[in-house]
């Protein structure tokens, strides 16, 4: 079961960031109720009037329907930059996003493992001290909800590759690609908004609900229902070449 939110009133709310400033990647799988405004999946932020910020967001106002992975800075003259992907996403279909910030002047996102677009802005905001799942959460309440569902998210301490992200929207877990470095994953599973790899755990803001899940595909050959999978020892090897990286 994945979390479902309203995309008015609910979100999952970290009292921690796992990350600070870049190099970090953030990535979950979404599906939109539907395709009509700017809506923020996973956000990092400062948590204050000024409420500066990091976010993947799935952008249904923006020409395309793109993911974003975007750097926005709260303070005049108010500016954000973004890496938009090349392709979009439609209601009712589960998609995966990734954001992979590099450096402070490199990012980029993706879906589906691809249709990579990139920004090279320079943009500094570090120091954040909160960590959202969809909404952007600041001293005032949380802006830009969104509506519908999100699974599987995780946030790693390094920039991770193209070919990495490629496992991920191919539909394998976190724990598959990099591990080493993966400081927070929330797989999502009913209500359970623990972080079972770091410390960022959530609470629920308003009472978010819970749906059925992203495809997805977990160490030991575990395969959701509905999906496809390759065998268990394909599983074991890519486990492998994600903590060798």
């Amino acid at each position: 079961m994945a979390r479902a939110f309203n995309g008015t009133t609910q979100w999952l709310l970290g009292a921690s960031v796992p990350v600070v400033q870049p190099p970090f990647t953030i990535a979950c799988w979404f599906r939109a109720t539907a395709v009509v405004d700017d809506e923020v999946l996973v956000n990092l932020s400062l948590h204050t009037a000024d409420w500066s910020s990091h976010s993947l967001s799935a952008s249904g106002a923006t020409a395309g329907d793109p993911v974003k992975a975007t750097t926005y800075l709260h303070a005049a003259p108010f500016t954000a930059v973004s890496a938009v992907t090349s392709t979009g996403f439609a209601a009712d279909t589960w998609y995966h996003a990734c954001g992979v910030w590099a450096s402070t002047s490199s990012r980029a996102a993706y879906i589906g493992g691809g249709s990579k677009g990139t920004n090279a802005d320079p943009k500094i905001c570090a120091n954040m001290t909160r960590t959202a799942i969809a909404a952007v959460q600041q001293s005032g309440g949380a802006l830009a909800c969104f509506g519908g569902r999100i699974a599987e998210a995780g946030i790693w301490n390094v920039a991770l590759t193209d070919a990495e992200v490629a496992i991920l929207g191919a539909g394998y877990c976190p724990l598959f690609v990099r591990p080493q470095s993966l400081v927070s994953y929330w797989p999502f599973v009913r209500d359970n908004d623990k972080d079972i790899v770091g410390v960022t755990n959530l609470t629920p803001q308003n009472a978010p609900t819970v749906e059925s899940h992203s495809p997805v595909l977990y160490p030991y050959g575990y395969v959701t229902p509905g999906r496809v999978g390759a065998a268990p020892a394909t599983l074991r090897t890519l486990a492998t070449l994600g903590a060798g990286r």
